[in-house]
Formats: structure tokens, C-alpha cells, sequence
């Protein structure tokens, strides 16, 4: 073999050492391998220390499986049994709340209900040791289906004011300022019907169970607070009436609550364009009248 030949073979191995050649038009080029992976040499034990290394990591990879497969169980098992818990608990709450309005429902179709009808019972009179005082005819009666208990009847007469503008206030036919105001009977009733809450109602009229479809009849002698009406002198919307407030309340059998009615009654005189004096004096039965006020917000039924 010449030197020319054997230098040629020496230059096509080293091109091949580094994936060269030359193309048709004599450039040198690199070649583009495809699907050639580099033959690489797996460790292999040779020795009982090396198997029993190979074997023990063989142990700890299949043992951290084992644990992940475990926990991954456990916390499946975890979120079914809080979601079994919580759907458990929202039955059983509602459950309790189907009860509760079950119960409600009930309460209302069976609770007592007891209305009130009052009259006259004599004359209004005024005596200066005493003030006015009114004797109120009442009747009560169960129209509901279950007993009425603790049931209590008590009234109170208070002077009927008007909100008026006070004399001078009115200027070429104009109002000035602000009116005086006048008696608010929605304000009067919540009060009246409180009553119990603040005293001994007892004692006020009567404790007793109404039965359904039972009649209770009674006579109650009204006091009126006197500085009500010494107040009442010095107010120019006096309207020459009184109210007469009347609340009756009553306990349950099926529950503990309270029930309540109240109304507003306006007691006046028969006789055209007569007032009821604040100074005194005793105006007869056949001469008064009363009637159920015809204002908004006069009634409170519970």
C-alpha cells in the first residue's frame, strides 16, 4: 500500500471519528444521525455485597410504594367518610328544621285565639280625690282550638290629643315651625301591651284558662292617671275625646309564648258639637258612645 493511499485511509477515519464526509460538490459536511443511541453499560453485581445492595434498594422502592398506595387509600377513605359525615349531619339538620316548621304549622292551626268585645258600663265621672274613672263592660272568647291560658284583660283611658300648631304659629295663613304633636296610638298601644312584662299583671284583672268556645264576661273600673289629663289641659289639640286602650294576653298550652291583642277605642259624647271637659264632671251612660278608632296602626294582634 502506498503512502498516498494509506494517508487517504487516515484522513476518512478521522472523518468518521466526527461524523464528517464530503457531499457531490466536494464541501465537507457533518452527518445527521437518526434512531442512534450511544451503547451504553448497565452495572451489573458482581459480588454477594452488591446483590445484597441491589436487593435492599429493590426492597425500600417497592416498600415507599407500598406506603404512597396506603396513604393514598387513607385519604380517600378520609374524605368519603367526612363527606358521608357531613351529608349525615346537613339530614339531620334538616330533619330538625322539617320538625320545627311541622311543629310551627301545627301551632298555628291548633294555637288558642281569643278576641275581645268591650261596651259601656256606666258613667264616665271625675271626682277630685280620684280623677276620671270609667267602668268598661268586656267579654273574651276562645275562637281558636286548644285552651287559652293565663288570660288577662286590662285597659287604661288616656286624653285624645291632635297634632296642632300652636296659637301664633300661623302666619298670613302660613304654618311656622313645627306642629305640637298629638297622641300617637300605636305608640300607646305598645305600651299598654307591655304592661304584663313591667308589673304583676295578675293582679291587674284576672288569671285563668279560657277553653275553646268559652265565654268570659268581666266589669273593669278604669283610674285614669291623673297627670295624663292636668298635661292634657295645657295642650291646645286637646280633641274633646279619650282612648280607651284595651289589651288582652294569653299563654298556650303548646308553647311558652305569650299572645296579645290590642286595640284603640275613643270614648266621646253623643250630644253634637260637645266636648268631654277636662275639668270635671259625670257625663251618663246613654250619652257616650264608644267605637273602635279608625286610625292606621290602632290594633296589635299577635
Amino acid at each position: 500500500m502506498t503512502p498516498k493511499k494509506v494517508s487517504k485511509i487516515r484522513v476518512n477515519r478521522i472523518l468518521q471519528n466526527f461524523n464528517l464526509y464530503y457531499n457531490q460538490d466536494g464541501q465537507l459536511v457533518r452527518r445527521l444521525l437518526y434512531g442512534r443511541k450511544k451503547k451504553t453499560n448497565m452495572w451489573k453485581p458482581t459480588n454477594p455485597t452488591e446483590l445484597y445492595t441491589l436487593g435492599l434498594l429493590i426492597f425500600t422502592v417497592v416498600l415507599a410504594i407500598i406506603s404512597a398506595i396506603q396513604i393514598f387509600l387513607f385519604i380517600q377513605s378520609n374524605r368519603q367518610a367526612t363527606r358521608a359525615s357531613e351529608a349525615a349531619l346537613s339530614a339531620a339538620e334538616a330533619a330538625v328544621e322539617s320538625n320545627d316548621i311541622s311543629r310551627q304549622i301545627m301551632i298555628a292551626e291548633q294555637r288558642p285565639w281569643i278576641k275581645h268585645e268591650v261596651n259601656i258600663g256606666g258613667p264616665l265621672s271625675y271626682t277630685a280625690e280620684k280623677g276620671w274613672h270609667f267602668p268598661l263592660e268586656y267579654s273574651l272568647t276562645n275562637i281558636g282550638k286548644s285552651p287559652g291560658t293565663m288570660v288577662s284583660f286590662y285597659a287604661q283611658m288616656i286624653p285624645f290629643n291632635i297634632s296642632v300648631y300652636p296659637k301664633g304659629s300661623i302666619v298670613n295663613n302660613v304654618p311656622q315651625g313645627s306642629p305640637l304633636p298629638g297622641t300617637d296610638i300605636a305608640e300607646e298601644l305598645q305600651k299598654i301591651s307591655q304592661i304584663p312584662e313591667d308589673k304583676e299583671w295578675l293582679k291587674m284583672s284576672f288569671g285563668q284558662i279560657l277553653f275553646p268556645n268559652e265565654l268570659a264576661k268581666g266589669l273593669l273600673n278604669i283610674n285614669a292617671n291623673m297627670e295624663l289629663f292636668e298635661k292634657a289641659k295645657e295642650h291646645e289639640g286637646f280633641s274633646g275625646q279619650f282612648l280607651v286602650l284595651v289589651c288582652v294576653k294569653y299563654g298556650s298550652t303548646l308553647n311558652d309564648e305569650m299572645y296579645r291583642t290590642a286595640k284603640s277605642y275613643q270614648l266621646w259624647k253623643t250630644v253634637s258639637g260637645q266636648s268631654i271637659t277636662l275639668e270635671g264632671e259625670t257625663i251618663s251612660a246613654s250619652e257616650l258612645a264608644l267605637t273602635e278608632s279608625p286610625q292606621l296602626f290602632t290594633k296589635i294582634i299577635e
